[in-house]
């Protein structure tokens, strides 16, 4: 969390300081001197009032569509490790963004984008009854068609960044590519132990993926003289992650599972709908509302405790809905 705000504050000082160029672009890729398409009557100008915007900010509530999971094969090459979690994330986004003219018909974007955590009760289902040897090691493993079920408490860190160029081909309508580099964890922590389960509450667990993740979209963005509304969806049929999950599942029978790997197939969209407003004359407010969607399955190196070696099939899921506001305030910094 620490590396994300740090980050953050970063990325919103350049996005401020950076220099605008004329035309000035409003919003993630349009020039402001491009022509209005036209909604509802507008004629186009309300872009053109907004010349010296030189960044804006969206304040956002995240809920899930469906919970985060994730799971190994049930096979797991006999090595016990297949289960999964599954978990609400939910939380504050807090975002910033900033266009740079490249000219009169394309544009960079630069955004960045934190989650403030509500952080909520994960459900972990073991697939698998261990037969406990002396030591209190586990010597053997049997599949149980009644998995063993606990909670956990759960500790998200959740940021990103995003790099793209994007060129208006007519009026409001505009292609765009670029690169986002994502952080996202989970440490699950004080699991909530079933009777006559193996475990403490010093068992713990951590789910790392580190997103490398390409992407292409389309824009379209209408305005008129006091208002406007943009459309935009991105998204790519792969993946590039790296995945890292720790488990210390039941202290008890020394069980350490560290499976660490890539993913080598999956998707991910995002759709973000905005409209915007003048206000008196003076700086513009609006709403969005955002949906995201992240997929990722591959083979893990596994190493656990009293077995060999091995890999296991794994899959992640994430998606989400998030409803928030936007704003831009027209100030410069005095350096």
């Amino acid at each position: 969390m620490r590396v994300g705000i740090s980050l953050f504050s970063i990325a919103a000082i350049l996005c401020a300081w950076a220099p605008v160029a004329t035309p000035q672009y409003y919003g993630p890729l349009l020039p402001a001197n491009a022509p209005a398409i036209g909604l509802g009557g507008f004629s186009g100008g309300f872009a053109e009032s907004l010349t010296a915007e030189p960044i804006r900010f969206y304040v956002g509530w995240m809920e899930p569509v469906r919970n985060a999971y994730s799971a190994f094969d049930q096979e797991a090459s006999g090595t016990g490790t297949a289960g999964s979690h599954d978990w609400p994330v939910a939380g504050l986004w807090l975002g910033a963004a900033k266009s740079i003219s490249l000219g009169e018909r394309c544009a960079l974007g630069l955004d960045g984008w934190l989650l403030i955590p509500a952080n909520r009760e994960a459900i972990e289902r073991d697939e698998f009854n261990r037969v406990i040897a002396g030591g209190g090691r586990i010597r053997a493993l049997t599949v149980t068609t009644t998995p063993v079920v606990r909670t956990w408490e759960t500790y998200t860190d959740w940021w990103y960044a995003d790099a793209e160029v994007g060129c208006r081909l007519s009026g409001g309508f505009m292609v765009f590519g670029g690169f986002r580099y994502e952080h996202f964890s989970t440490r699950f922590k004080n699991p909530g132990i079933p009777a006559g389960t193996p475990g403490s509450s010093d068992d713990n667990a951590d789910i790392t993926v580190n997103g490398y993740l390409p992407y292409i979209g389309v824009q379209l963005q209408q305005g008129g003289s006091t208002s406007l509304v943009s459309i935009r969806a991105l998204g790519f049929p792969y993946v590039p992650a790296d995945v890292q999950h720790l488990e210390t599942g039941e202290t008890g029978t020394g069980l350490r599972t560290e499976a660490t790997g890539a993913f080598s197939g999956g998707y991910f969209v995002e759709l973000l709908g905005e409209y915007r407003a003048r206000v008196f004359g003076g700086p513009d407010l609006g709403a969005f509302v955002k949906y995201n969607v992240f997929h990722g399955r591959g083979n893990l190196n596994l190493d656990v405790t009293d077995f060999p070696s091995s890999s296991s099939g794994f899959a992640f899921h994430r998606e989400s809905i998030t409803f928030g506001g936007t704003f831009s305030l027209d100030f410069a910094l005095p350096f």
